[in-house]
């Protein structure tokens, strides 16, 4: 087995240094290599990068797209399974890669699996919840016919911290017209055509973002775009029922751990979600500047 664990930077100076530390140093019997696509850095990255024994490539900053990139790493690749790691996701210690590739060797039909994220001590109380509640403490291995109580499980994957085996990959590549969640796009491809995907939660890596509730507004209706887009939508009509049953556990989870003046904030936050999804899902009927100002990934011409 060899592996490559493939990262993308850009500007990644306050995180990509403890990144490649935990990345460099696994404790793993089997080959390995780390290769870094950087998209044009004007900070300190490249120096940062340059001090680990590691494949660097470069591209211009308008050449960037994360399936493209994605795609790149794995052309340059002679890994038989390619890892992508985040440049802002630190593996939680020295066996994350073992268990990442784990359940390859313990099932010949896992096509890809990803791990935890567990969120840092500076993430506020509410994307803590949303964290947690994303990636669970239990390991899965899923199939297209896994029974979930809410759909939207089955297509849960993210590059942010995962694996593929090549050979996969070459068949079902990254969709460079994918924007944004291309992850969700692999996963549906390789689900539906036979293969299982698996999820560890002994492969974590420390990975969270405070994202604002203008940050969910927008996120939201990309993902309800995006999902449009895979042809997943029509998969999640229970996101509805699934809202509720959050908003329920995230309001115990506040006031159980002392974070009740959060409350209102969660609220609006999730208010934001529900209109950002739903405006998304209706994106055909909102005004084409509106939508491009609304949308941090997608783009629509006159």
């Amino acid at each position: 087995m060899k592996v490559s664990i493939i990262i993308l930077a850009k500007n990644g100076e306050a995180s990509i240094q403890s990144c490649l530390n935990k990345a460099c140093s696994q404790n793993f019997e089997h080959d390995y290599e780390v290769i870094v696509i950087d998209s044009g850095s004007t900070d300190k990255t490249l120096e940062i990068i340059k001090n680990y024994p590691l494949k660097l490539y470069s591209v211009c900053s308008e050449d960037f797209g994360y399936s493209k990139m994605r795609n790149m790493g794995a052309f340059h690749a002679s890994g038989e399974f390619l890892v992508y790691l985040s440049q802002d996701a630190e593996p939680l210690d020295e066996n994350w890669l073992y268990y990442l590739t784990l359940p390859f060797i313990e099932d010949p039909l896992v096509g890809a699996a990803f791990g935890r994220h567990i969120p840092t001590k500076e993430t506020n109380p509410v994307n803590r919840f949303r964290v947690e509640w994303l990636y669970g403490e239990s390991n899965v291995t899923k199939d297209r016919d896994t029974g979930f109580e809410f759909s939207r499980k089955l297509f849960s994957f993210s590059n942010a911290n995962a694996a593929i085996r090549k050979e996969l990959l070459k068949r079902f590549p990254f969709q460079e017209d994918m924007l944004f969640c291309e992850d969700i796009y692999i996963s549906k491809q390789l689900l539906m055509n036979g293969h299982k995907i698996a999820y560890s939660t002994e492969a974590a890596v420390l990975h969270s973002h405070n994202h604002s509730v203008v940050d969910a507004f927008s996120r939201h209706f990309d993902i309800a775009v995006a999902y449009k887009k895979i042809g997943v939508l029509e998969e999640t009509e229970n996101i509805e029922r699934e809202g509720r049953v959050y908003i329920s556990e995230e309001l115990r989870y506040l006031i159980k751990n002392g974070h009740a003046p959060w409350v209102f904030y969660a609220f609006i936050n999730n208010l934001a979600k529900y209109l950002g999804f739903k405006a998304g899902c209706a994106e055909h009927l909102v005004p084409l500047a509106l939508k491009n100002k609304i949308s941090k990934y997608w783009h629509w011409d006159a």
